[in-house]
């Protein structure tokens, strides 16, 4: 019976010691705290904002101009190869009135899809600056 007064005694001076310590650790806190507070908030929402939107798409009109600049590129790549092979063609052909004109018609053709390319992206920003107002 000793030993059973004794554990609970004991239980309950441990429990009250645990009490007192996390009532005196609640004690509030007046610090200000948050965003307006914190001189590193913006420069944390602005990581997290590339982190998770690195192309930075707000909405349809900057996707449109994502792609139509990624087909730019590419179209502008595939005319870059075509310019060189026409070239070399042209140097190789060595008087040869055949492949002399085959370069002359890759010239031809890639330089009219560099003009009726470039005529596009005028027109589509034309389109996004003037008339679709953000």
């Amino acid at each position: 019976m000793k030993n059973f007064f004794v554990t609970i005694l004991l239980v309950l001076v441990l429990g009250g010691m645990s009490l007192v310590g996390s009532l005196a650790f609640a004690a509030e806190d007046k610090t200000p705290t948050g965003p307006d507070t914190d001189p590193n908030h913006q420069l944390l929402r602005d990581d997290a904002s590339v982190a998770l939107n690195p192309l930075r798409i707000t909405d349809a009109r900057s996707l449109i101009s994502i792609a139509v600049r990624g087909v730019l590129m590419f179209i502008g790549s595939i005319a870059l190869i075509l310019y060189v092979w026409a070239g070399f063609l042209f140097m190789t052909a060595a008087g040869n009135a055949e492949k002399s004109g085959k370069a002359k018609n890759i010239f031809l053709w890639t330089t009219l899809g560099v003009v009726v390319m470039l005529g596009s992206y005028v027109i589509v920003d034309f389109v996004f600056t003037s008339l679709v107002k953000p």
